[in-house]
């Protein structure tokens, strides 16, 4: 009888094992059937006519907003010794930016990316060449500040024009343009996580100048290709 009674439990466990077995298999395959239904969603959008173009140039002109403030620390660090000062400069063009981005932003509202968009990039540039030579040729600290506060202010927030395209794209299609948000949001981390690496290899191990060069390069391929 106790033999019985002790015996009896087996099979609810072997019952027990196979709901779980179950129900973690519909959960595996759930998971996966979800994970599908989100890249279907983003192959959707960006078959699109030009979606791809515009998103993928636009990864790219807005990749450098990564890497510009770590390869100025690097450049700076590197000809004068001084963290202190590389870290100031950094700090000062990115509240240059802060403070002149939204003064720009309005100013591509009312003129249109194409027409606003050149002239920034450009003046970035500019203004990012000279605070290199600047640097290397030992100029008077003022200089510095001056150039940084000029290339930072103009760096254009391509992040928020991409998204202004897809908002006309994706007119009338809210769950699309949610999903083109979405998406854009996935780029910009991934910029995020390849960007201070790639900047890092530049500046020490090529030459102290060469994240800022690339910053340059890549605004300005992928600029030309956005507009």
């Amino acid at each position: 009888g106790h033999g019985a009674i002790l015996a009896t439990p087996a099979p609810a466990c072997t019952s027990r094992g196979a709901a779980d077995s179950r129900v973690n298999g519909f959960h595996s395959r759930d998971g996966a059937g979800y994970r599908r239904s989100v890249l279907s969603a983003y192959v959707d959008i960006l078959r699109r006519p030009g979606a791809f173009a515009m998103s993928s140039t636009g990864f790219l002109a807005r990749f450098p907003m990564s890497m510009i403030g770590l390869g100025e620390v690097l450049l700076v660090s590197s000809q004068t010794g001084s963290y202190a000062l590389a870290g100031a400069l950094s700090a000062v063009g990115a509240l240059a930016n802060a403070v002149f981005g939204p003064m720009f932003g309005r100013a591509v509202d009312r003129f249109g990316q194409s027409r606003v968009l050149p002239l920034l990039v450009t003046g970035h540039v500019v203004f990012l060449l000279a605070f290199v030579v600047l640097v290397r040729e030992d100029a008077p600290t003022w200089s510095l500040f001056v150039a940084v506060i000029f290339s930072g202010g103009m760096f254009p927030n391509l992040g928020a024009m991409t998204r202004a395209r897809w908002a006309f794209m994706l007119a009338g299609d809210p769950p699309a343009l949610r999903t083109a948000f979405a998406l854009e949001s996935v780029l910009d981390e991934v910029i995020y996580v390849l960007g201070p690496p790639l900047a890092t290899v530049l500046a020490v191990s090529v030459v102290d100048w060469g994240a800022l060069a690339a910053v340059g390069v890549l605004l300005v391929v992928g600029t030309v290709l956005f507009v």
